[in-house]
């Protein structure tokens, strides 16, 4: 293998790694204090992210030394569940997302696309394994830049401070402090918008 074909396994495994990570950072970008990220947050995307890259390269490097359909087989299970992160958070956040929610509830369209679709990948992938294969790495290749944007997304909530900014414990050196005195009742509302459609 050369250092060429190691060096687009590893930037490919970067993207898919990315790629599947990309719901998260789409929703991170400008809801961030809803979510509660924090710093620390940051900092395990950026141990977890080359961790899971180095193994989908390698397991990228492993598809290479197989041919036809079962090459091509083993490439689409490696990527299919990136791509499909990354088109669900492309979808969610589509403009005319409210628009079809109503026609995705109909069992018709809800099982029907989701088959068609299926039918149509297995198709192409038993037919012509070979056009499948570098269709589908022609296609990573394509989206690859996205994982720059997805790493920019993180970058950006990783720099402030920490939402979490006041804790209220009571002092146990203050003066006349002999443990813990009667707590009043706190009343929490909680209201989650998420919940309605």
């Amino acid at each position: 293998m050369t250092r060429r074909e190691c060096a687009e396994a590893a930037w490919l495994g970067f993207a898919l790694a990315a790629l599947f990570l990309s719901p998260l950072a789409f929703a991170l970008d400008g809801n961030a204090y809803y979510l509660q990220w924090q710093p620390s947050h940051t900092k395990e995307v950026a141990v977890a992210l080359p961790i899971v890259a180095t193994v989908l390269a390698g397991l990228l490097v492993a598809t290479r030394r197989l041919d036809g359909l079962r090459g091509a087989t083993a490439l689409a299970a490696i990527v299919s569940v990136p791509l499909l992160s990354f088109a669900v958070a492309i979808v969610r956040d589509l403009p005319v997302a409210r628009v079809l929610i109503p026609f995705w509830e109909r069992p018709v369209i809800r099982y029907g696309v989701p088959l068609l679709t299926g039918g149509v990948i297995a198709g192409v992938l038993f037919g012509w394994p070979d056009t499948f294969r570098r269709g589908l790495v022609s296609a990573l290749r394509f989206l690859s830049p996205v994982s720059l944007v997805v790493c920019g997304l993180f970058v950006g909530p990783g720099t402030r401070p920490g939402l979490v900014v006041f804790a209220d414990r009571p002092n146990p050196t203050a003066a006349g402090a002999t443990g813990p005195g009667p707590c009043s009742p706190v009343l929490a509302l909680l209201f989650d918008e998420l919940s309605f459609t």
